[in-house]
């Protein structure tokens, strides 16, 4: 008797714990994201983007408490996600409330959501895998509102929902994000453009003034009265934003979490309410037809179109109407990815077990695939989606789901179950209709490329904050910044400190170079200071490989966003210490951002022709933003990792090395290397030796002509092997011969290229270094490397060593 009053009581208390997020209150847990004003500020947190998003949940999964996909799915919901939360129009904070309350529609299918369709708990949740920051960015992206408040001079955004609209034309690289303005009417417009495929709009033209104008809370008088006016373009929050339409990622996470526990609730008249549908799409299809037809609706309608304030840093979403916005077109997408997933976890789990959330995310919101089946991915949603939702099974679900949300929801009128029925099937006909107006971007099949690279940043603070903060996002964002591809440093050009440390992580950013940060630093550009902190910043990298022995892999980068026009003092500088620094850091590349014309900025470069890139500093229009960054982001792409000796150190002094370089790469890609002539000049036997672990077909190719050896090569002096549990080598002893040194020796190039093989590699990659199941592992041993010339690199003042060895530095970089 005492053992089972003892079960009962658990049971009560992680059942009270479970239920918290549906209760009637905001949650205890998620308080702290509403009674503190930095967790409130939208600019204070990470934006609302897919890969930010991805980046949170993969910090859950690497925290002290190890969970499958199912617990962390679940606990997501149940942790972080509390729907229809608004605030009170007239309330305000006090220390023992605060303004905000779970009222909004979305509450009562969320009370349903978490009681029913995905028991659990967040009680074994590991909060300190999480800052307090973090955990607010996680609460709001996966929690589904409408804030629809009057916003003093909201104006100047709700006007450019219809005069913005993000396109792509076909004639164009769909990674680029190309804005114009439409100054006719939607129809007109595309007249003009045939062949153009209407995305999003963004509504990048509001600056800093207008933005801090466009937020505040609705005017009271005096005596606390108010006017119950309405937004002409209410804010949604829990978007976030993917290349391939803006998503409810509540709704994502919420269908997996039903997959992994699945249920069925039998209702009245004997239908079957099925979790996965009723967590996804259907959810929201109930609410249209509950909601729209107790309203008195004849004529159903679903979607609400909507726009970012700009999409490099997205952070408000908002959408174009006030009513009938029971299903948006951020829900629709939701709902869809939700339901795909949903039904194809299963398969998935029986290929990887050891299968992560967010190698599910990172893979069906990307041009891949899910393990590289390009039917599964998110620009594909459309074209399947009668595939996973047949229109039979769509409007039995809606039906039933509106018999269980009909217990719960607070509707305008009471219905029959004649109505329920009539108008489910009104409503999942609305949705039919309107699937083909999401003109999201399509697919496309260009060959995946990705940025490997350790890149050190130099700003210069005199920019305008909204398009460096813009630019800078973008950037990070597109060079993959995670623990699997790249990482980052941000330093200040003017004093040479710290912005952000060393991280490969795209939070790290956002949290500690926001606006508060930015406005405390001193702005400006100094030559000296700036090269002296990039020296150490390089020596000490060059020591802690060493320490470790880290036989290279990602390419090393430098690119200022200088501001400031040099002047000759500068450039003088500028000239004999980027020489100096080409010496003793060869594999260094840099680059530049600047806001003048490339010839500004030649003397911090070798060549400015393909180094230099221009950053307009007078419009905050998104498209120039992403067109100058793109350009940075294609560059940084042709630049090789690196194959070292990391005993060699800041001094070129050092013994020989035979270190293996453990690496990975990801079907149909290329990995590029190059090794510099000042690793194997000189006599001695050196071999380069590549080992595949079974993992699937690797083709290694080696050349001392083309940049970019390949299998394909029908000229030049490419020699490839097959390898895939076997080890193959390629000789590097007299790659010098016929050289007087090692600074007109070429350097040698090899690639690393992933074959299909099929579906036998999807249990394989289970190392820490595995961004995905499928990815290849294979090991790079080079051995017996020297480090040439530890002499002539050590003298930095001498300007006889500096003029002759210009030309030379412009053979390799």
């Amino acid at each position: 008797m005492i053992f089972r009053v003892l079960v009962l009581s658990v049971f009560l208390i992680i059942g009270a714990k479970s239920q918290d997020n549906a209760g009637s209150s905001v949650a205890k847990a998620l308080l702290e994201c509403y009674n503190k004003t930095e967790n409130l500020d939208r600019e204070l947190r990470p934006p609302s983007s897919i890969n930010v998003l991805i980046e949170l949940i993969r910090r859950i999964e690497s925290g002290p408490s190890i969970q499958n996909d199912r617990e962390i799915s679940i606990e997501l919901i149940h942790r972080f996600k509390q729907d229809g939360i608004i605030r009170h129009l007239t309330a305000t904070g006090t220390p023992y409330s605060v303004p905000y309350t779970p009222k909004g529609m979305q509450s009562d299918k969320h009370k349903i959501l978490l009681t029913k369709l995905i028991p659990g708990s967040a009680v074994n949740f590991p909060d300190e895998a999480l800052t307090e920051v973090e955990r607010c960015s996680l609460h709001f992206m996966l929690s589904n509102s409408i804030d629809a408040r009057k916003r003093d001079g909201e104006s100047q955004v709700c006007n450019k929902l219809d005069r913005f609209q993000r396109r792509i034309r076909r004639d164009v690289d769909p990674n680029q994000d190309v804005e114009i303005i439409d100054t006719g009417s939607p129809t007109q417009s595309k007249g003009n453009l045939q062949e153009d495929e209407q995305q999003e709009h963004e509504l990048d033209t509001v600056n800093e003034q207008e933005e801090t104008d466009v937020f505040q809370e609705p005017r009271t008088n005096s005596r606390q009265t108010v006017t119950l006016t309405f937004s002409d373009c209410p804010v949604e929050n829990g978007a976030v934003y993917t290349r391939w339409g803006t998503v409810q990622a509540g709704v994502v996470i919420s269908g997996i979490a039903a997959a992994r526990e699945p249920q069925n609730i039998k209702v009245q008249e004997n239908y079957v309410v099925n979790g996965i549908y009723a967590s996804t799409l259907v959810g929201d299809l109930s609410e249209v037809a509950l909601h729209q037809g107790a309203g008195g609706k004849d004529a159903f309608v679903v979607g609400a179109k909507g726009g970012w304030n700009g999409t490099q840093a997205p952070r408000w979403y908002f959408i174009n109407k006030i009513i009938n916005n029971e299903m948006t077109d951020a829900e629709i997408r939701g709902g869809l990815d939700g339901l795909i997933i949903a039904k194809n976890v299963k398969d998935w789990k029986q290929k990887f077990s050891n299968l992560k959330v967010s190698q599910v995310l990172d893979m069906y919101y990307s041009s891949r695939g899910v393990f590289s089946n390009k039917n599964f991915r998110a620009c594909n949603r459309n074209r399947i989606f009668t595939e996973v939702a047949p229109q039979k099974d769509l409007t039995e679900q809606t039906i039933a789901n509106s018999f269980l949300l009909n217990e719960e929801a607070k509707l305008p009128g009471s219905l029959t179950s004649e109505g329920i029925k009539a108008y489910s099937e009104k409503a999942v006909d609305a949705l039919i209709n309107y699937i083909a107006e999401l003109h999201d971007l399509p697919c496309d099949n260009d060959p995946i490329e990705r940025v490997s690279t350790d890149i050190l940043i130099v700003v210069d603070c005199e920019w305008d904050y909204s398009i460096l903060s813009r630019a800078l996002a973008y950037l990070l964002d597109n060079l993959d910044v995670n623990k699997y591809a790249s990482s980052f440093s941000v330093i200040d050009g003017k004093e040479g400190g710290y912005l952000v440390n060393s991280s490969n992580s795209i939070l790290d950013f956002y949290a500690k170079l926001n606006r508060t940060v930015y406005f405390q630093t001193k702005g400006g550009f100094d030559v000296s200071k700036a090269f002296n902190a990039i020296e150490t910043i390089s020596r000490r990298k060059l020591d802690e490989n060493k320490a470790d022995r880290i036989a290279g892999g990602q390419s090393s980068i430098v690119l200022f966003v200088p501001h400031s026009v040099l002047n000759e003092a500068d450039k003088s500088t500028a000239n004999s210490r980027k020489q100096a620094l080409k010496q003793t850091f060869p594999d260094l590349k840099l680059l530049v951002l600047g806001r003048n014309s490339k010839e500004s900025y030649d003397a911090l470069v070798v060549d400015s022709n393909s180094d230099v890139f221009v950053l307009s500093d007078t419009s905050t229009d998104g498209a120039a933003i992403t067109d100058s960054v793109n350009s940075v982001i294609s560059r940084t792409k042709e630049i090789h990792r690196r194959i070292v000796n990391p005993n060699c150190d800041s001094t070129w002094n050092g013994g020989s090395s035979s270190e293996t370089l453990e690496q990975f790469v990801e079907p149909s890609t290329v990995n590029y290397y190059r090794i510099l002539p000042n690793y194997f000049y000189g006599e001695g036997s050196r071999t380069i030796k590549v080992r595949g672990y079974a993992y699937g077909n690797l083709a290694v190719c080696m050349s001392k002509q083309k940049e970019r050896p390949s299998k394909n090569s029908t000229d030049g002096d490419d020699r490839c092997e097959t390898v895939s549990s076997n080890e193959v080598s390629f000789p590097l002893t007299d790659m010098c011969k016929g050289y007087s040194d090692a600074y007109s020796c070429p350097p040698v190039y090899i690639s690393v290229e992933a074959v299909e093989v099929g579906e036998s590699r999807f249990t394989k990659c289970l190392d820490n270094g595995c961004r995905f199941p499928d990815n290849i592992k294979y090991t790079i041993q080079a051995e017996n490397l020297n480090c040439y010339g530890s002499g002539s690199y050590r003298i930095i003042g001498n300007a006889f060593v500096l003029l002759v060895t210009y030309s030379i530095v412009k053979l390799f970089f």
